[in-house]
């Protein structure tokens, strides 16, 4: 029998998958001899020798890992994760100015992936050179602004800058995000002693901090029940209250906007819409739009 091209690269694709599945196992010894399978079939496979390359890396095997990243990377230089997974992997061997190289092509491709904005970042912090992982930092907090690894990270690098008011900002909604984690709370108060508070001022600064966010789901649903009920008075109170605490609650700044307008502040209103659009990520760009839309129609009621 014959063998077509197209029958080796569907007998090339069916080990792959095989051993991806192994792979998501756990099961990496026979996912590697499917990956390799596959190639002996089809050598041209550049998803195999991107799989092949990091099975082997979560094997510790780096130098073999690099090789296969950069055959997929010769067989198809497009390959974004190729690229990404080739700037783990240099990281790891500290090979910083590589990985770096690797990264930035991988969002030449991909200029959205929070991930890998992230690891250059990491790469950068790593190399010293601050002002550029800030940058990263800033553009994984717009792309995922509940990331709270991303506010840590742009807390530490803002804070080796010296921006130790930035740092604590950062470190705070990190904390907001994630209360349970011991490492950003004691990211928060290392900062917190470079801003000069004594130890019972951290205690009392953080304890007070985790009481009034574990408050700001009831305060914001109250505030919006007032709302709801023409009790403006009150929903201004909560939402100020919130902001005070963690101003960077985006749908805290839009809802107090509302309730003084409601109440006719039309300066005050305007600050608060402008507010939100100040923080508010891109998963809110639609609601941006009609903001800015109540921000005209109140400018010219004025």
């Amino acid at each position: 029998m014959t063998v077509t091209g197209n029958t080796r690269l569907d007998d090339a694709n069916a080990h792959v998958d095989l051993g991806i599945a192994l792979a998501n196992k756990g099961s990496m010894d026979e996912a590697i001899a499917k990956y390799r399978e596959a190639l002996r079939i089809h050598p041209g496979h550049a998803l195999a020798h991107l799989h092949l390359g990091k099975a082997l890396a979560q094997k510790g095997s780096l130098n073999e890992a690099i090789k296969e990243y950069r055959e997929a990377l010769a067989i198809d230089m497009k390959n974004a994760e190729a690229h990404f997974n080739l700037g783990d992997a240099l990281r790891a061997k500290c090979l910083f100015d590589e990985s770096i190289k690797e990264y930035r092509e991988a969002l030449r491709i991909t200029p959205e992936d929070a991930e890998i904005h992230s690891n250059l970042g990491v790469a950068l912090t790593m190399k010293g050179l601050m002002d550029e992982s800030i940058t990263e930092y800033r553009e994984v907090v717009r792309i995922n602004p509940a990331s709270a690894t991303a506010h840590s990270n742009l807390g530490y690098s803002l804070k080796k800058k010296g921006m130790i008011d930035e740092a604590i900002k950062e470190y705070r909604e990190a904390l907001r995000i994630n209360p349970e984690d011991p490492v950003f709370k004691s990211n928060l108060e290392d900062a917190l002693k470079e801003k000069g508070l004594t130890n019972g001022g951290i205690k009392i600064y953080i304890e007070g901090l985790i009481r009034n966010l574990e408050n700001i789901p009831d305060r914001f649903q109250r505030g919006v029940d007032f709302i709801n009920e023409g009790l403006t008075d009150e929903a201004i109170l909560e939402f100020r209250g919130i902001l005070r605490t963690a101003p960077e609650v985006v749908e805290a700044h839009y809802n107090l906007g509302i309730a003084l307008a409601q109440k006719g502040l039309l300066d005050e209103a305007i600050k608060s819409y402008e507010n939100f659009i100040r923080y508010a990520s891109s998963q809110f760009s639609d609601l941006v739009e009609n903001v800015k839309e109540i921000i005209m129609e109140l400018k010219s009621g004025k």
